[in-house]
């Protein structure tokens, strides 16, 4: 694009500014061109800016030049020298691997930070966050997660010991985009001539049938045992015959794989024989013409046929990779935020240890045997966090924080199996001599009525996990950037807001209304002569102003709403704001011309309701162009009915101050509710929750019953919260402090 330009210094500059805006803000061209033209107004050309704009940078690197080819680490047992690059080029040696302790890399690149990192003695917004190259959110985000840290701090008298810090999710874990039915199909396609008609066997069964496991791993194994080729009765195998079980490829006491290109379906017996190891030389000599045609054909991956193939145990520095993968996070976004921490809390000694999202969902899953539900309230936060603390404890004392260092001095001490990353909770672990994790109570085998591990640590994690004496707090804030919403009225529109100082509205138009930057208390003349009190509306064209001149909100309630002798009683109440009416908390989120409009602050709790709103959540999720069905979905018409009348129950006990209360119209229409076929039934539980959770969606569409389609809408008329009884909630980051003025 810029031709022999690009040798020029300054066009480098230019080159590699544009690919960082473009990495950053991603398919937000707006803001990227923006920027570009904010920093070089006049470098580029119309034509050329157009060519940047159809750039997309997907999939770039996560490195840096200097960390590939600017920093010299040693192997230590040979003594070469290289860069992280060359090694790549030169030696077996994958990333993972060079930052082992067998090269200096992983020391030289800690020194390199500490360097860097300095000590920052006065936490602000700026000094630590402002110039973090992310975007404005997960700026807020870290702000608020920092500013929670500091006032434990406060609370306790000193820096916490250990910060753990829940990685989320990588890409690849997304969800798939093709349903595995249309993909079997297009992969028997090529099967036409085989005389069994697969394609019309698949299509005879239902989309949700392919939820199982087992069903679409026999489809990609054409029907047989993957170990030793022998049909599998598919009658059988769906019945629940224990003769067929999933195995992995690679022992899940290994590694915790659970996708497709490790899991086969096998005869049991065959299963049993491979017990903890790898697949013998006879069944690959068996099976490695038939695994080689399902490869050809698409039914498995290379990565799959290479697992079934492999001969060689696995070295040490691949177990303590499969460990490492477990604990570490490699995304570059998700160590910025480790990196600050350190940098904040390095003079505390406090250890900053990021833990994946996988290991908890594992550890509640398996372990605890608790569920958990996002639609019922926040508290799953707090609860994921808590858990991140106690997994995360376990699994940075277990293996030390340097994996493959304490698979070799296993291997040393001891001729007995290395590890299970399965059953890390199974076992005591100490941690200078101190015992940190006690051992559920049976051998391996033994587990209650419910099959579920009991005892030790397990039990008392348990009582935590049912507590829901949790503080909850939302951050409130002052509106800012774009000044009116984008609509313009027409010129007959004579309350339409000014395009520009001096255009009559009558002639021009204008905007149909101004966005709010905060709220105020203030007092006016009523119609009658009487003193009133309002909640009302701060625009933030008006905030903008006021630094410059003090009486501009009043002279917008004179002149714009027409208000007499008006007086502030507070000035600013912030959007998102903790306000009790009458005793029922609530938020202020917005507000039109005679209505506040609030949200819910009273989290939701139905502990007895839960497993059953799970599995809702899994049916809305995975199967909304199809029909509920008790089968598929496991929810039967008598749960629906229970977690209805919970639901009613709540509505008139504990929300019974809630404005626009739909508890006595649930109760009225139980009979209709009945009336209805479960898919009906699960849709208005959904609504009814989205009602009563703390959420900007305050409303339910309650129509199925013969209620109205905007049920339960927090829209309070100015006039009567102008006559209620309010208390404005000042809460810190935590909930741990919180002063109460009455407005």
């Amino acid at each position: 694009m810029f031709g022999d330009r690009i040798y020029e210094d300054k066009v480098k500059k230019i080159v590699e500014d544009i690919i960082r805006w473009k990495t950053i803000y991603g398919d937000d061209w707006k803001m990227t061109k923006k920027v570009i033209l904010a920093n070089y107004p006049k470098q580029l050309s119309e034509e050329e800016l157009k060519k940047v704009m159809s750039f997309r940078y997907n999939g770039w690197g996560n490195f840096s030049e200097r960390f590939l080819n600017g920093i010299s680490g040693i192997d230590k047992e040979t003594g070469e020298v290289f860069t992280i690059i060359e090694a790549l080029w030169e030696t077996n040696c994958n990333l993972m691997q060079l930052l082992s302790s067998k090269f200096t890399f992983k020391e030289e690149i800690e020194r390199i930070n500490a360097e860097n990192r300095g000590e920052i003695t006065n936490v602000t917004y700026d000094s630590v966050v402002k110039d973090l190259f992310v975007s404005p959110s997960v700026k807020r985000a870290i702000w608020q997660s920092i500013q929670i840290v500091e006032e434990i701090k406060q609370v306790m008298g000193h820096a916490p010991e250990k910060i753990f810090v829940e990685m989320a999710r990588g890409e690849e874990e997304k969800k798939r985009t093709q349903s595995r039915k249309s993909k079997l199909l297009e992969l028997y396609e090529s099967c036409k001539g085989d005389t069994r008609d697969w394609c019309k066997e698949i299509e005879e069964n239902d989309e949700r049938s392919f939820n199982s496991m087992k069903l679409y791993l026999y489809y990609t194994q054409m029907g047989r045992c993957m170990y030793s080729g022998e049909p599998i009765d598919i009658e059988q195998l769906m019945a629940g015959n224990p003769k067929w079980d999933r195995d992995h490829i690679y022992p899940q006491s290994k590694v915790k794989d659970d996708s497709i290109d490790n899991l086969v379906l096998v005869n049991r017996e065959y299963n049993a024989k491979k017990s903890d190891g790898l697949i013998s030389d006879s069944v690959q000599r068996q099976q490695k013409d038939w695994w080689a045609m399902l490869l050809e054909k698409g039914f498995i991956t290379k990565k799959k046929y290479d697992r079934l193939m492999r001969k060689d145990d696995f070295s040490p520095e691949e177990l303590g990779g499969f460990i490492s993968r477990q604990l570490v996070e490699t995304r570059q976004s998700s160590k910025a935020v480790v990196e600050l921490l350190k940098q904040l809390y390095a003079s505390e000694n406090t250890k900053i240890i990021p833990i994946k999202a996988g290991i908890v969902s594992d550890f509640r899953k398996n372990d605890l045997k608790m569920l958990k539900s996002r639609r019922i309230n926040d508290y799953h936060h707090a609860k994921d966090a808590y858990l991140n603390i106690v997994a995360g404890d376990v699994y940075s004392t277990k293996f030390t924080l340097n994996p493959m260092q304490w698979v070799k001095d296993k291997q040393k001490s001891e001729n007995e199996r290395i590890y299970n990353i399965s059953r890390v909770f199974d076992y005591d672990v100490y941690r200078n001599g101190v015992k940190i994790w006690e051992a559920p109570e049976y051998n391996g085998k033994k587990r209650n009525e419910n099959d579920e591990k009991i005892g030790g640590t397990l039990e008392q994690i348990r009582k935590t996990m049912r507590r829901n004496d949790i503080l909850y707090t939302e951050y409130s804030y002052c509106g800012k950037g774009q000044l009116f919403n984008e609509t313009i009225e027409p010129k007959s529109k004579a309350a339409a807001i000014q395009l520009k100082k001096g255009l009559d509205t009558s002639k021009y138009g204008g905007y149909s209304s101004a966005n709010t930057a905060y709220f105020a208390m203030i007092e006016f003349d009523g119609k009658k002569g009487e003193r009133v009190r309002n909640i009302m509306e701060v625009p933030i064209y008006i905030a903008n102003t006021l630094p410059h001149n003090p009486n501009a909100y009043l002279e917008y309630c004179k002149n714009v709403k027409g208000l007499k002798n008006v007086r502030i009683l507070r000035e600013c109440i912030k959007k998102n704001a903790l306000i009790e009416v009458n005793g029922y908390p609530m938020r202020i989120r917005g507000a039109t011309e005679v209505q506040l409009l609030m949200k819910n602050n009273v989290q939701m709790i139905l502990n007895y309701s839960e497993e059953v709103i799970r599995k809702i959540e899994k049916y809305l999720d995975k199967n909304k162009n199809y029909n509920a069905s008790e089968k598929f979905d496991r929810i039967s018409l008598e749960e629906t009915e229970g977690v209805y009348d919970g639901l009613t129950e709540k509505l008139i006990n504990v929300y019974a101050q809630r404005p626009a209360n739909q508890g006595k119209l649930l109760k009225e229409k139980r009979q209709v509710f009945l009336e209805l076929i479960l898919t009906e039934r699960i849709k208005l539980i959904n609504q009814i929750i989205t009602m009563l959770r703390c959420d900007i969606e305050t409303k339910a569409d309650l129509t199925a019953i013969g209620g109205s389609k905007n049920a339960g809408n927090i829209a309070v008329n100015k006039n009567t919260i102008g006559k209620s009884k309010l208390v404005l909630i000042n809460q810190s980051v935590t909930g741990l402090f919180e002063n109460r003025i009455e407005l």
